[in-house]
């Protein structure tokens, strides 16, 4: 068997960090580890490892919590997301890297500042806004 490299090395601890952090705080996970594997390997190799890790934690998640979910009312955020992630990955793969980095960059500076001053988003009471924040959730789950 090969060596394996620094770089591998490096990512797998950042996963690891991260997946604990978000065990431990319940949040975090992609918002630690994008920005320093981007670093590390490039937002092509960041983006589609982390969908991976949020997918596979997502799923023992739902698996542990399944009685808990309730598909009469998240199934519009499910197919928005659904829908959004074929447009996300498409634009992952022909944007150039700069943009995207820069658009990530913008994005977690403004969840940061959003967190930091504790800004309450209003609780949404019309179901048909489901559809779109579904999708921009798989858009940039897809392309971010």
């Amino acid at each position: 068997m090969g060596e394996v490299s620094g770089v591998v090395v490096l990512v797998v601890g950042i996963v690891v960090l991260a997946v604990a952090i978000q065990g431990a705080i319940g949040f975090g996970q992609s918002l630690i580890a994008m920005p320093l594997i981007t670093l590390v390997s490039g937002i092509q190799t960041a983006t589609p490892l982390m969908a991976l890790v949020g997918a596979t934690s997502t799923v023992l998640i739902l698996l542990v919590n399944r009685h808990q979910i309730n598909l009469h009312e998240s199934w519009r955020l499910i197919v928005g997301a659904l829908l959004g992630l074929p447009p996300g990955v498409f634009l992952l793969v022909h944007i150039n890297e700069r943009i995207v980095t820069a658009l990530l960059g913008v994005l977690l500076i403004a969840f940061s500042l959003y967190n930091l001053v504790h800004f309450q988003m209003p609780n949404m009471q019309q179901r048909a806004l489901a559809f779109p924040f579904g999708f921009a959730a798989g858009l940039l789950g897809g392309g971010l």
